[in-house]
């Protein structure tokens, strides 16, 4: 009886330290890295809802990482729990932002490059699909980096790096929008001037 007795309490502390469970693969597993520790909160917590209304399904997953601000109104909102913390979801049809998080992750730094590896790390181990869509959202500077939090940003070569892309590649995707915060209420992430003038001094050197 002992014995069974340890072997059920060491289940349960080695609980936390399990991998994340793994879904059946979809066909598409949509990933929002969703930055609204600023005075973007409230349009994100519009997105969320944008996002819920359609939900999840079989076929196309859509899993976020939301981080929230401490500000209130004006910049910031009240609006669903105040919480402040960054948690992930797995999107469900009509779910709001107060649901239960698959994990609150407490304070992070969105714009550590590292946080956004462990969050697609995550995502693709937990949902694994044929194909991955990767959404950075957030204030953007252009091509020189996106997701600011405080002081610090991910800069274009931070992202390239820690994605494993070289940096012109993911430049080109930014320009095209393969990492892109179309259809989302945001500030726009590339600006095309910029996109042009960058490529005018590449292609003149």
């Amino acid at each position: 009886m002992r014995r069974v007795a340890a072997l059920l309490l060491l289940a349960i502390l080695l609980v936390p330290f399990l991998p994340p469970a793994r879904a059946q693969p979809a066909k598409w597993t949509f990933m929002v890295y969703l930055d609204a520790d600023n005075n973007l909160e409230a349009v994100g917590i519009d997105d969320f809802l944008e996002m819920a209304s359609v939900g999840s399904t079989a076929d196309v997953r859509i899993v976020v990482q939301m981080d929230r601000s401490p500000l209130g109104p004006p910049d910031g909102s009240r609006a669903y729990g105040d919480w402040t913390t960054a948690r992930r979801y797995l999107i469900a049809k009509d779910m709001t932002p107060d649901a239960a998080p698959i994990v609150d992750m407490g304070e992070v730094n969105m714009g550590d490059p590292q946080t956004l590896i462990d969050f697609v790390t995550w995502g693709i181990t937990a949902f694994p699909a044929d194909h991955y869509f990767l959404v950075l959202w957030d204030h953007g500077i252009g091509w020189q980096g996106v997701v600011i939090d405080g002081s610090d940003y991910l800069t274009t070569q931070e992202a390239a790096e820690e994605l494993g892309i070289k940096e012109s590649a993911i430049r080109n995707y930014l320009s095209v929008g393969r990492f892109t915060t179309y259809k989302f209420k945001t500030l726009t992430l590339l600006d095309i001037n910029e996109v042009r003038e960058w490529k005018q001094k590449r292609t003149s050197r």
